[in-house]
């Protein structure tokens, strides 16, 4: 019988050899895991590279149209860093200027009209006026 020795073997033996057979099989086992983790990492970073690969070119239009927008803000920053004069506003560069303008003359010929067409000097007056008010507002945004 092969394992009759077992029945004559010391308790504590026994007891020692079972400690020792299972602490190696849970190593193996425990050895076994890990790499099979470090396997399942591996895989899954060679994955995200090869999305990585597969999906940059489609970034491609998006980075260069990027890239051409910040060289135009770059190459404009001279002309954004300057001071916003007279010139600007003529060159309707700030609109609202040109808007509030427009907005009281207007205002002054609907009156004007509303009488029948009959300009009188108060009337001019007040339009020249508004117009001075409109570039004393300027000059107090230069």
């Amino acid at each position: 019988m092969p394992l009759a020795f077992l029945a004559e073997a010391n308790p504590i033996t026994l007891l020692a050899g079972a400690n020792l057979a299972s602490g190696l099989l849970g190593a193996n086992a425990a050895t076994s895991a890990a790499q099979t983790q470090a396997n399942a990492a591996q895989a899954g970073q060679q994955q995200l590279q090869q999305n990585f690969q597969n999906l940059s070119p489609n970034y491609n239009p998006y980075i260069q149209t990027g890239q051409t927008g910040l060289n135009q803000l770059n190459n404009a920053i001279p002309s954004l860093a300057q001071g916003f004069g007279t010139q600007q506003f003529n060159q309707n560069l700030a609109p609202n200027y040109a808007f509030q303008l427009q907005q009281g003359q207007n205002a002054t010929n609907a009156a004007n009209n509303a009488t029948g067409g009959l300009i009188g000097g108060n009337a001019l007056t007040g339009r020249k006026l508004h117009s001075k008010y409109c570039t004393k507002c300027l000059s107090k945004r230069i």
